[in-house]
């Protein structure tokens, strides 16, 4: 098995440059899994500045105590500064193609610095590829795997197939902590530098990033509504999409984007859930070059009574057709999983 690791480095509490404790969690679970299988592989990929190849090291030499072959690869040029999510997710899906493949692709589910949730189900879709949200139990079964999820207030139970992109909850596992001393014994030909000319021509970096429609106003407002979330309506939209069919965010996605490339609205709302979350990002990919905005507000701010004094919403019902690499095997809401 190859496996792919996203690690980030943060300022932590002291002031000091880390690893992301997330980062360290997806660090530490890919590890595992790759030493599980026996003859598994795991590449840790960052993207920063010169300083963050301290946590490729700190990876590396986790995987070393684990007899996991393990590498590290520093995305490093100043053409990806201001690079938001999306263009983040470009330079990260154009070196995982490059190295690839990979059969799983693990991430933190947010970071300490920023907590957006939005690279995860970008990258996924870059990569075309099933993705699952803040993991907090994982297992490979041949080319399958089960993933049980936190999410905000319940629990999904899902079976993917590979290859996959996973994002790690806290509490997933222990994050990675190798002594200093094994981090200093790291061989320098483990970790490889790459620029933005070594991906292609780009675009890179703010030219990459989401970019909003500022000339488009009186453009209508769509909202997307979770299925199985009743207490959620469409706020003051002036259009709700219906969704039939499957209701699995890979593929909502790809039925609200080719709605919206149509209907060109000025904004596409989704509430702040790990399901609308995914929906959102994926659909961002989507519309990157259609100038619509997508918009994750908080659930109450699609509660079910609508603000405007005008006419109510129309709704408009999207018939969603199933990729079936998600397979959903339950979902729970404010309890316990059923092990």
């Amino acid at each position: 098995m190859n496996a792919a690791v996203l690690v980030k480095q943060v300022i932590g509490p002291g002031g000091e440059l880390v690893m992301d404790e997330l980062s360290g969690m997806a660090v530490a679970q890919a590890v595992e899994l790759c030493a599980a299988v026996g003859d598994g592989m795991c590449t840790a990929i960052a993207l920063g500045p010169e300083a963050a190849e301290a946590v490729l090291r700190e990876a590396i030499a986790w995987g070393r105590t684990w007899s996991v072959m393990t590498d590290g690869i520093l995305l490093v040029d100043p053409a990806f500064d201001g690079s938001d999510t999306l263009a983040a997710a470009r330079a990260l899906a154009a070196v995982i193609t490059r190295e690839g493949p990979f059969d799983l692709v693990l991430l933190g589910a947010d970071s300490s610095d920023t907590n957006i949730g939005q690279l995860g189900p970008q990258l996924a879709e870059l990569l075309d590829l099933p993705f699952v949200a803040a993991a907090r139990y994982l297992s490979m079964q041949g080319s399958r795997v089960h993933v049980r999820g936190r999410h905000e207030d319940g629990w999904l139970q899902a079976v993917i197939e590979l290859p996959a992109v996973v994002s790690c909850a806290a509490e997933l596992t222990d994050p990675c902590d190798p002594e200093p001393a094994a981090q200093a014994l790291v061989p320098s030909d483990l970790i490889r530098s790459l620029t933005a000319s070594d991906l292609g021509p780009g675009p890179w970096g703010a030219a990459a990033s989401t970019q909003h429609d500022t000339t488009s106003q009186g453009r209508s407002t769509a909202a997307v509504l979770e299925p199985g979330r009743p207490d959620l309506g469409a706020g003051d939209a002036d259009t709700v999409l219906e969704l039939t069919g499957s209701f699995v965010a890979e593929d909502v996605a790809r039925a609200v984007a080719e709605w919206a490339h149509a209907a060109t609205p000025e904004r596409v709302l989704l509430p702040n859930t790990a399901w609308g979350r995914e929906v959102a990002g994926r659909v961002t990919v989507r519309l990157s070059s259609d100038r619509v905005a997508i918009e994750v507000v908080r659930p109450e701010a699609l509660l079910s009574t609508p603000r405007r004094e005008s006419a109510p919403p129309s709704v408009q019902k999207i018939a969603v057709q199933p990729r079936w690499r998600v397979r959903i095997a339950s979902r729970s809401r404010g309890t316990s999983p059923t092990l």
